[in-house]
């Protein structure tokens, strides 16, 4: 996937692939299948590569967006992404099941986690904050790392 100028990423379920789209005047430049997954989750770019999570598996399939590496999948720090946040070559996670938030490495070596506070329904983070969805009291909110 690559262009001149910058493009977005985009999932689609059904059918389900990862698509290039020019985000001026909203035409899909390339599609990927992902037929290899089966709850597909919002893409993150993470150290240049492409992670898509699957809530089902419970794994992220890792791209390379120019198409030079076959893509993998990986398990991260924590057993079921439910939205992905990445931060810088890392990625934050909000368990599925575990009532936590977890930092992993694209090898899915734990570098940090913390509790979550409530359902998580999406996220990203700023370097500074990882702001959070909390889709039943319908309000964002920005959880900053406190380090004693």
């Amino acid at each position: 996937m690559s262009s001149n100028r910058r493009t977005l990423a985009a999932v689609g379920s059904d059918p389900k692939e990862l698509r290039q789209v020019d985000p001026v005047i909203g035409t899909v430049l390339k599609t990927i299948s992902l037929d290899h997954m089966e709850q597909i989750i919002d893409p993150e770019l993470v150290e240049g590569k492409i992670l898509i999570g699957d809530r089902f598996l419970g794994c992220v399939t890792i791209m390379d967006p120019t198409g030079c590496e076959e893509p993998r999948m990986q398990c991260l720090a924590g057993p079921f992404p439910a939205c992905l946040a990445a931060d810088g070559e890392h990625v934050w996670h909000a368990d599925r099941y575990a009532p936590a938030i977890i930092k992993s490495d694209l090898d899915g070596r734990l570098l940090d986690w913390g509790g979550k506070p409530f359902g998580i329904q999406g996220m990203t983070f700023d370097n500074r904050y990882l702001w959070t969805l909390d889709g039943e009291a319908r309000r964002i909110c920005a959880i900053e790392r406190v380090h004693a």
